[in-house]
């Protein structure tokens, strides 16, 4: 395509995500529909043109410059609305370009069907404009090349979620929806003072301009700097500490809504910080490598140990998303230590390891969370304790969570586990000649790796095991039916999507730049990285052929026809829900062992059945588990603000000569500083 049709889509993607906002406050019984097929329809074309630059060969689209023909005097042409701004994509944004449009044409498709059910619940002309007006601010961020249509279009997209956030005008969505607002603003403060930092002071200067501009900064502006962008950047990612507002978030969200939010909104500060350092830094100094790495691996940890022990399915694919976006600036600190290490190899592995894995992320979790919708529908609670036996009332769609839960357990040939292959590969390759510093950080990641994979196996067992294996636990479980076709096929595709990404990851390393590591012969295509090389395609003929073979040796060596299906045998007694393992007792190993970290707490109320026996007795248990840096960090500093505000409050009294007294006091210290 040449670059004034790419223009032109572009254009048309962007115009048709604001038209698909308009259309939905039509008072008019299809302006539902009509809103979300035009959001479906202009995403698609936003896709196209995405996957069309990221995959070629590295030309950059700039708006409004491509859609006129060249000039004779070489004149540039702007858009004067936007301060004079260029709106582009380059190769490295149109991955992220990509991730959004992709996301939100199966999110447009699966909100037709969904809120239609859940209008008792949401405004859906409420839900559907601010849906738009979020996926307008996520192609403003990446479409902008500089500072202030960046954190306008940042704004935008947070101001928005935040309404998405407390869509139901519940105690529980206020509670999120404010949490949120504080923790996004907090961190949205730090991203424009970091950037007033490298500009300078100039926020209208082009991220080009930033590149020069900032390796004249002192040392200590320009670590300062690097430390408010990772702050900022960080809690958006939902970095731990800084995590807190995720889960509650998350928590609260109407499903249509969710999964833009957790499956590309995510990504927006993931581009962010990779544009910042890899566009914008002339290199980052050995402490903030460290810091990365180790935020990164905390988070991973934290967010995997949460979700084993969760028993709300929401929030446990809310930890599964810190847990993952651990996993991806961890790898983004090995890439940044390996680089000043001169591991030019791990470097490039780490990084394009990185970059799979937030594509693959953006495809499992969306369609988990839109799965869970489902599931979460059909049941009538979030508690995987109330929820069993949707296996077999909803085949089509269990046979597709049971895809996305695999995908999500990184098991191969899925899209996670070929990004954490190439990472284990290339830190087994480069341990033969790093440094002590490197070698130590390397030696913990495989360590880290490991036990991050075996516990998000672990979570992704019991909540497909629980949630959709066994009897129901519930009425409403035991009446499930299977979905319509618009909220199937979304979660099918994504499903089949996360494995297409697997299977062919050396064509998509290929085509997003890692060259080096890509080999695309005829015959079979490989990655190779560390000293090592994987097909994946090869992998799955393999596994499909064992199956096969297994299956066939079952028909010729076994009497298929004196088989039968019976129930579970229980000594002559009836099975019952009552005797199933619950999400509780399926993680109580690992809540054991970690108690000391995750805080929980378990309460048995026994209620005596007859007064004058104790013997004879009821019992019940709750429990409860508590966010160690909510407790210990967020409620002293909440406390400490209140003290202080109270203290501030005294300094109302009423006098005017008091007032004045600041006044001139505030003057003094501003010509102090300024002369």
């Amino acid at each position: 395509m040449s670059l004034s049709t790419l223009a032109i889509g572009l254009v048309i993607s962007v115009l048709g995500t604001l038209v698909a906002g308009l259309l939905a406050l039509i008072p008019h019984a299809y302006a539902h529909k009509a809103s979300n097929i035009v959001l479906a329809l202009s995403a698609f074309v936003g896709a196209v043109v995405g996957v069309t630059l990221a995959t070629g060969n590295g030309v950059t689209l700039a708006l409004p410059e491509a859609l006129y023909p060249v000039a004779a005097d070489g004149a540039t042409h702007t858009w004067p609305l936007f301060y004079n701004m260029v709106f582009g994509l380059d190769r490295f944004s149109a991955i992220f370009y990509s991730i959004v449009s992709v996301v939100t044409v199966f999110v447009a498709i699966y909100a037709i069907p969904y809120l239609e059910q859940q209008a008792h619940h949401y405004n859906i002309r409420s839900v559907n404009v601010l849906t738009a007006l979020f996926v307008f601010g996520l192609q403003g961020v990446i479409l902008s090349t500089n500072i202030i249509g960046f954190m306008t279009f940042w704004e935008i997209m947070s101001i928005v979620s935040f309404f998405l956030v407390l869509a139901d005008g519940s105690i529980a969505s206020r509670k999120a929806a404010f949490l949120y607002l504080i923790m996004t603003h907090l961190g949205a403060g730090a991203i424009m003072a970091g950037f007033f930092l490298l500009s300078g002071g100039a926020l209208l200067s082009d991220f080009s301009v930033l590149a020069v501009v900032t390796g004249q900064l002192s040392q200590t502006t320009f670590y300062v700097a690097l430390g408010l962008l990772l702050i900022g950047f960080g809690s958006k990612s939902g970095l731990v500490p800084f995590h807190v507002w995720l889960p509650e978030a998350y928590g609260e969200t109407p499903f249509s809504a969710l999964a833009l939010m957790a499956g590309a909104g995510i990504t927006i500060p993931l581009y962010g910080f990779l544009r910042v350092l890899l566009f914008m830094v002339p290199g980052v100094p050995l402490w903030f490598s460290l810091t990365v790495l180790t935020l990164g691996a905390l988070s991973a940890v934290v967010g995997v140990l949460y979700a084993v022990v969760e028993r709300d399915m929401k929030r446990l694919l809310a930890y599964s998303s810190i847990e993952n976006m651990g996993l991806i600036f961890a790898m983004i600190g090995v890439a940044l230590l390996a680089g000043q290490e001169g591991s030019a190899d791990l470097t490039q592995a780490a990084l394009y390891a990185a970059l799979f894995l937030a594509l693959a992320h953006a495809l499992f979790k969306s369609g988990l969370f839109l799965a869970a919708g489902v599931a979460i529908s059909a049941s009538r609670s979030r508690r995987l304790e109330d929820m069993g036996g949707l296996a077999r009332r909803m085949p089509r769609f269990s046979a597709a969570v049971c895809v996305l839960a695999l995908t999500a357990a990184s098991m191969p040939p899925f899209g996670p586990f070929i990004a954490e292959w190439t990472f284990l590969q290339s830190i087994v390759g480069a341990l033969q000649s790093a440094s002590p510093t490197l070698t130590v950080a390397l030696v913990v990641m495989l360590a880290l790796i490991g036990f991050v994979a075996g516990m998000a196996l672990f979570a992704m067992v019991k909540m497909y095991a629980i949630g959709f294996l066994a009897e129901p636990r519930s009425d409403a479980a035991r009446n499930a039916i299977e979905p319509g076709l618009l909220t199937v096929v979304p979660i099918v595709l994504l499903a089949f999507g996360g494995l297409l990404l697997g299977l062919f990851a050396p064509f998509v390393y290929h085509h997003i730049g890692a060259v080096d590591m890509a080999v695309l012969d005829t015959g079979a295509q490989q990655i190779i990285t560390g000293g090592g090389a994987l097909a994946p395609l090869s992998i799955f003929v393999l596994m499909f052929s064992i199956v096969g073979v297994l299956a066939l040796l079952r028909q010729v060596f076994t009497d298929v026809k004196h088989e039968r299906v019976y129930q579970t045998w229980d000594c002559g007694q009836p099975i019952t829900p009552r005797m199933e393992y619950t999400a509780t007792a399926f993680s109580a190993p690992i809540r054991f062992f970690f108690r000391f970290f995750l805080r929980t707490q378990k309460a048995v109320i026994t209620t005596p059945i007859v007064a004058t026996n104790p013997w004879i007795a009821s019992k019940s248990m709750t429990l409860t588990v508590r966010q160690v840096w909510y407790d210990r960090m967020y409620v002293p500093a909440g406390h400490l603000l209140t003290k202080f505000a109270k203290f501030v409050g005294r300094l109302q009294n009423g006098s005017i000569q008091f007032y004045i007294g600041l006044i001139l006091g505030a003057l003094f210290v501003t010509l102090i500083i300024a002369l």
